[in-house]
C-alpha cells in the first residue's frame, strides 16, 4: 500500500477526537503498530497529547526515517504548534527525526513506561480489527 494510498485512511482517524479539553496539549506520546488494512500490512503511526486526544494518525507501508518524517511533519500541521516535549517507545527513527522536523528545542522522552496510556489506546483499535482475538 503507498503512502498517498494511506493518507485517506489517516484522514478518518484524524476526526477522532476523545475528552472534554477544546485545545490539544503541548505534550504528545507517539507510538506505531503493525496492523492489517484491506488485506495488507501497514504501521499505523498515531500521537495522543496528556488527555488521550487524538492528535494525529498515519498509515505507512514503512517503519523508517522516511515514514516517522512524514508523520510529525502531518501532526505539526495538522495541530498548528509543535509540543513542548515528545514521549515515544524507542524506535531508533524518532530522535533525528523529531530534531529535524519539531526542533531541537523539544524534549525527547524514551520510555515504555512513560508511553504506556498509548500502548493501552492501541488496544481499542486492535479489538476492532480483531473482533474474535482470544477465541482459537
Amino acid at each position: 500500500m503507498g503512502d498517498k494510498a494511506a493518507a485517506g485512511h489517516g484522514d478518518e482517524l484524524r476526526k477522532r477526537w476523545r475528552g472534554t479539553r477544546r485545545t490539544p496539549g503541548t505534550s504528545w506520546y507517539v507510538d506505531e503498530t503493525y496492523l492489517k488494512v484491506r488485506g495488507r500490512w501497514t504501521y499505523l503511526y498515531r500521537a495522543i497529547d496528556s488527555d488521550g486526544n487524538l492528535v494525529d494518525a498515519m498509515l505507512s507501508a514503512h517503519r523508517d526515517m522516511r515514514a516517522a518524517k512524514a508523520f510529525f511533519r502531518s501532526a505539526r500541521a495538522t495541530m498548528g504548534f509543535r509540543p513542548s516535549r515528545v514521549t515515544t517507545a524507542g524506535h531508533g527513527s524518532y530522535p533525528r527525526a523529531i530534531g529535524s522536523v519539531l526542533g531541537k528545542t523539544v524534549r525527547h522522552r524514551t520510555s515504555a513506561y512513560l508511553n504506556n496510556r498509548l500502548e493501552q489506546d492501541h488496544c481499542g483499535i486492535k479489538g476492532r480489527i480483531r473482533c474474535m482475538r482470544g477465541t482459537g
